[in-house]
């Protein structure tokens, strides 16, 4: 099953501020985000995110810290851990990220010998 990995809060946000948190679910797909990701929500929009997360559409995913430190010696300064975590998760899971970070540069300027396909 192909996976979708949510990397911006603002996506997980925006959606909870319309009251429309289904719209992030593709049939056949399965979503997950990071809980550094999911703590940047407000209480009111963790509550309407929590049931996709109890009953398994949104997995909130953890990554050990060695591959964390291995991800960071592989990409830019300007990515953060939680941006390190998120690319781990996708080489781990073959995912594609969804963000809503506008890159000025192509990903290959930020991201040293990362396999985009």
């Amino acid at each position: 099953m192909p996976t979708l990995i949510v990397t911006d809060a603002n996506i997980l946000i925006d959606l909870a501020l319309v009251d429309r948190c289904e719209l992030l679910f593709l049939p056949d797909w399965s979503t997950s985000t990071t809980y550094d990701v999911f703590y940047e929500l407000r209480d009111s929009q963790k509550l309407l995110w929590q049931p996709y997360v109890d009953s398994g559409e949104l997995a909130l995913e953890e990554v050990p810290e060695e591959l964390i430190s291995q991800m960071r010696s592989e990409v830019s300064a300007n990515l953060s851990d939680p941006d390190c975590t998120v690319l781990v998760l996708a080489e781990l899971r073959q995912a594609i990220i969804l963000s809503g970070v506008f890159l000025p540069k192509p990903p290959k300027t930020y991201i040293k010998g990362f396999p985009f396909r």
